[in-house]
């Protein structure tokens, strides 16, 4: 071991020499950040800052950019773009979910959704209360292109609609229930109202193409007031919904849209009094009531509901308004709970539409029909 040592300290200090002579000789000299760039005496060791520069740079550039041009500034890799670093700054407001009881932040990261071949293809669906309509579901899930989302909600508008009703669509959607609803009344007028551009485009594209010039598109949110909201949109199709209502489930930015009552709706003409309201709002079907008072207390419009977690306060709203509410599929006449998740509310006072109670409340209207 010793003589091991004694033969590493000889070797280092032959190597110490060595580089004393070399420097002290005029040989090239450590390139550091003060070192010059001009040459030493030995022409064999003869180098510059440009050329130390130019060779760093040949390491990482492209085969088709010239050797002689990586020195220059104008040179092509000189003006190559740089990757961004983004610092996320975070959200600036903070918004409360009444449905968990705690703060959420809403997100104004806007992340496109994946590419989805039902986006640029109109379908004929085959089953269910939609069965032969053609549809377009964008990019939606499967579930709805083949007519199989909602089922509680299509058989119930089938059942409900005639032939010169009027219906308030209202949180449209792609138009699956408008297309149902138009089918059903002829001659009456369907009236969705969907504040995302993009969803009422398809909408319109699906109602012309089954020739329904009696359905109606009003691109605005309804809710308990008149002006702008914020729409809190979700990377999962039909799930976007008013930032009173809380953020969705995988938040995707949000769209500032406008916002009208149906009372405001009524009395401006834009649309006659409803004998039936469908609303799927995802979680603010409480709002959309509030801004009906006036139309539910005169017109008396069967009401049918999509519910968010919001049944029993679904229930006591309708009941304050003269409706009575029941759970559609449960398998008795019952009035919604918070596990509850479609409704409907029929005025107390039309007796004759109790007959729908049993019907609408029996389980088989949740059930999909079977593939054929």
């Amino acid at each position: 071991m010793s003589f091991l040592r004694r033969l590493g300290t000889r070797i280092t200090t032959a190597f110490r020499r060595l580089i004393r002579r070399r420097t002290s000789g005029g040989g090239l000299a450590p390139l550091g950040a003060d070192s010059p760039t001009t040459s030493y005496p030995q022409p064999g060791w003869q180098i510059s800052r440009a050329a130390a520069d130019a060779a760093a740079q040949a390491a990482t550039a492209p085969a088709d950019i010239p050797f002689d041009l990586l020195g220059q500034a104008g040179s092509p890799l000189a003006t190559r773009p740089m990757p961004r670093v983004v610092q996320d700054t975070g959200p600036d407001e903070v918004s409360t979910d009444p449905q968990r009881g705690r703060s959420s932040r809403p997100t104004d990261k806007v992340h496109p959704p994946p590419y989805d071949p039902l986006a640029e293809t109109d379908v004929q669906l085959q089953h269910g209360a939609a069965g032969g309509l053609w549809f377009n579901p964008g990019a939606t899930a499967l579930a709805t292109a083949l007519s199989i989302s909602d089922v509680a909600m299509q058989r119930a508008i089938d059942l409900l609609v005639r032939e010169r009703m009027v219906v308030f669509d209202v949180g449209a959607g792609y138009g699956l229930l408008s297309l149902v609803a138009a089918r059903r009344c002829p001659e009456g007028r369907v009236i969705a109202f969907e504040p995302i551009p993009d969803y009422a485009a398809l909408l319109e594209r699906s109602a012309a193409k089954n020739e329904m010039h009696h359905l109606q598109m009003e691109r605005v949110a309804l809710a308990d007031r008149d002006g702008t909201a914020r729409l809190q949109l979700s990377r999962r199709p039909g799930h976007s919904r008013l930032e009173t209502a809380g953020l969705p489930p995988e938040p995707a930015g949000f769209l500032q849209v406008p916002v009208q009552t149906v009372d405001q709706v009524v009395a401006r003409n834009t649309a006659p009094p409803p004998d039936l309201m469908v609303v799927d709002v995802e979680g603010a079907e409480a709002a959309v009531l509030r801004g009906a008072a006036h139309v539910l207390r005169a017109a008396r419009p069967v009401v049918v509901l999509s519910l968010h977690g919001t049944g029993a306060a679904i229930a006591k709203l309708l009941d304050s308004f003269g409706l009575d509410a029941f759970a559609l599929g449960a398998g008795d006449p019952r009035p919604p709970v918070a596990s509850t998740r479609w409704a409907v509310g029929f005025p107390r006072e039309r007796v004759h539409l109790q007959t729908y109670v049993g019907p609408l409340s029996h389980r088989a209207i949740v059930e999909p029909d079977r593939m054929r």
